[in-house]
Formats: C-alpha cells, sequence, structure tokens
C-alpha cells in the first residue's frame, strides 16, 4: 500500500506493509470514515487519517522518550525555560511528572523512622493543591481516571462514598477526598502521607490531551514545590544532581568566593569550593582530638544541619546520612552527643558544650551571604532534602 503526504512536499510516497487482518481493520475504519465524511475514501486515504489523528499523540511520545534519555540535562532546560517562558510543552510536562512522582513517593523519610522528614508536610499540601487544580480543570475529561485517582489518595481507607452510576458524585467524592488530606496536613504534629498524590499527577498530566497552557495554568502557582520534588526524584534515581556539566570556567576569586573559616574553641569551620555551586562543609577538631570531618555533599550538609538542631528533642536521630544519640553521664548529669556516619566506620562523641559550639558555628555559617546563595542554588539542583 503506498499513500501520499498531504503536506508541502506533495512527490513524497510512503509505503506500509499490513498483514490482511490489519488491512481488514482499516477495511472497516474506510466504510466509516466514507459513512462520516459522505464520500469516497480510499484505502490509502483511510490510512493516512489515522496517522493524522494520531501525529500528536506520538509526537508527544517521542518528544517523551527523547528527553528521558538524558534527564539532567532535559530537566535543567525545563526549569530554565520555565524561569523565561512561564510556558511548558505537553512532554516538557510530562517528563517533570515522571520525576515529581519518584521525589513524592520513592524513600519518603518520616519521623521516627528517618529524619529529617521529606518531602515536608508543607510540600505535600502544595503537590496536593497542585493536583486538586489540575483536576477542576479537566472535569469535563476526567471521568474515566477517578476511580484510580480515589484509589491512590487512599480513598478506601475514608468514610466517602464512591458511586458507581453518577460521574458527578465521583468527582465530589474525589474533592472531597483531597479536602480530607488537605487538612490533616494543616497540623505540625502527627500529619499522613496524602497517599500516592504523586502518581495522581502523572496521570492526570499524561491524560491530558489539550494545550499545554491549561497546564502552566494550572501549576504556575505550585512550579517551586513542583520543582523541588521533581529535582528530589532525580537525586533518588540517579544519584546527580540537575545541572549540565561544563568545563569549569570560574575564576579563583570566584571559587573561593566563601567565608573565612570560622573558629570556636576546639572547633575550626571552612568551607571548601567543590565544584560548580557545591561546597563542602570541612570540621577540624583541635587538640587532644586533631583530626578532620568533611561534609561534601549538599543533602547531608543539609540533613546534618537539621541534626545539630534538633537532636536532644528527640534524643534520637535517624537519618539516611547520619545516626546519633544522646545519652546522660550516671554521674555528672552531663549530657553527652555520639553521632556515627552510616557510611564510614567513624564514631564521634562529643560533651554537650562541644555540641552546643558546633551548633552555633553552622547555625553562624547559614547565616552568611555567600552560604545563603549557594544553598539556594543547591537546592535547585539536588531538590527538597530535608
Amino acid at each position: 500500500m503506498a499513500f501520499r503526504r498531504r503536506d508541502e512536499k506533495r512527490n513524497d510516497v510512503i509505503s506500509l506493509r499490513i498483514n490482511e487482518e490489519r488491512v481488514a481493520i482499516l477495511e472497516r475504519h474506510r466504510q466509516v470514515l466514507m459513512e462520516q465524511l459522505r464520500r469516497p475514501v480510499s484505502l490509502s486515504e483511510a490510512a493516512f487519517l489515522v496517522i493524522e489523528d494520531r501525529a500528536e499523540t506520538v509526537d508527544r511520545e517521542t518528544q517523551r522518550y527523547e528527553l528521558l534519555k538524558n534527564p539532567a540535562e532535559s530537566l535543567w532546560k525545563i526549569r530554565r525555560k520555565w524561569e523565561t517562558e512561564h510556558t511548558l510543552l505537553l512532554a516538557e510536562w510530562d517528563v517533570l511528572m515522571v520525576y515529581v512522582q519518584i521525589g513524592a513517593e520513592e524513600q519518603r523519610q518520616m519521623p521516627p523512622l528517618v529524619r529529617p522528614a521529606a518531602p515536608s508536610r508543607e510540600s505535600y499540601l502544595g503537590l496536593l493543591e497542585a493536583f486538586e487544580s489540575v483536576l477542576q480543570n479537566q472535569k469535563e475529561s476526567s471521568e474515566q481516571n477517578l476511580w484510580y485517582y480515589f484509589a491512590n489518595l487512599d480513598g478506601h481507607h475514608h468514610d466517602i462514598p464512591f458511586p458507581e452510576d453518577d460521574g458527578e458524585q465521583r468527582f465530589e467524592a474525589v474533592l472531597q477526598l483531597i479536602d480530607l488530606h488537605k487538612k490533616r496536613l494543616q497540623v505540625d504534629e502527627d500529619w499522613e502521607y496524602p497517599g500516592s498524590v504523586g502518581r495522581c499527577l502523572l496521570t492526570a498530566v499524561q491524560s491530558d490531551a489539550g494545550e499545554s497552557r491549561g497546564l502552566d495554568q494550572a501549576f504556575a502557582r505550585w512550579w517551586p514545590v513542583l520543582w523541588r520534588i521533581a529535582a528530589r526524584g532525580h537525586w533518588l534515581r540517579h544519584e546527580l544532581p540537575v545541572r549540565i556539566v561544563t568545563p569549569d570556567s570560574s575564576t579563583p576569586a570566584e571559587r573561593h568566593r566563601l567565608p573565612a573559616p570560622m573558629e570556636t574553641r576546639g572547633l575550626v569551620l571552612s568551607f571548601i569550593y567543590g565544584g560548580g555551586n557545591d561546597v563542602a562543609f570541612q570540621i577540624e577538631f583541635r587538640a587532644p582530638r586533631n583530626f578532620t570531618y568533611s561534609i561534601p555533599l549538599y543533602p547531608a550538609l543539609i540533613e546534618f544541619h537539621a541534626m545539630l538542631q534538633e537532636l536532644g528533642q528527640p534524643p534520637a536521630w535517624n537519618g539516611r546520612t547520619f545516626h546519633a544519640v544522646t545519652t546522660t553521664d550516671e554521674v555528672s548529669g552531663e549530657t553527652k552527643y555520639t553521632l556515627w556516619p552510616k557510611q564510614q566506620d567513624l564514631q564521634i562523641n562529643f560533651t554537650d558544650k562541644e555540641w552546643q559550639r558546633l551548633r552555633d558555628l553552622f547555625r553562624q555559617a547559614w547565616e552568611k551571604p555567600e552560604i545563603v546563595e549557594r544553598l539556594a542554588a543547591l537546592q535547585l539542583e539536588y531538590g527538597e532534602q530535608g
């Protein structure tokens, strides 16, 4: 079979070889087209119209496949495009949501099992509101996915009816479930995961066959949370930040634009340029210990800072990178801190005064303009880490 493409290249002919079963299907479709168009339709034209009807879908799937070949570069370009144009292609939204789902649902950290909470309560609230926004935009076309949304938001665990024969009530049931989860996320203590909201977002985006402008408008307000969860997903899946690796063209002055070392009794906190936006925090323990401990990666650095602030209440810390406990000396009554980096055969003991001094050093470092700037840039590359 051969047919001519309807475009400016009138001399192009594409040949297709299909089996008898497919020819029979195409023949039936040709009969339908003739009735709809009220004119003769050839088998070649019927084949062309089949492809034409799926052209946008095929193009979107092709773009998505190509973008996922190099996700770090693709996500980096998606972020830069949004920052400058505030619009994305449908395939770009697809790719972003692939990593939003990973970031929202894989390796979730929830005290007291793993600290700090990541994604945070505030991030889950933002994801729910983003899903609610796109769902409202898709009200007329969302019927086929409503049960999927209801199930993935743990609807069967709540006293919310989901009728089988009333589309309007089914839609309202999903909205009630979203509202219930939002209310449970309003409290700081004992909040719960809102089911698989990342999966709901991915399905809502992939099933959207309209113009990308609708998704642009639905998600604009929640772009910051969508991005940091997507970047987190990329880190979890690939253990790489979302950045384009290029030769380091920074000058020595730029590389060393970091705070001077900070010192307190027995401790020195230094900052080491690590390439790109990366910065390592180096803790030097003076005599009588005389050793240095370095924290080179942003995710571990964020956790270490959170641990310094929170350990004591509770008395134990179990994070992705560090484990620590507090104990009380039976004789002196003094609080002692013990830290174990999980990937190293190392134990570091602190007195209460040493721990407080280290905490103060990190608090001061966190307020340095150079560190504030770098941490903001690193969050865009590594995503939410707690």
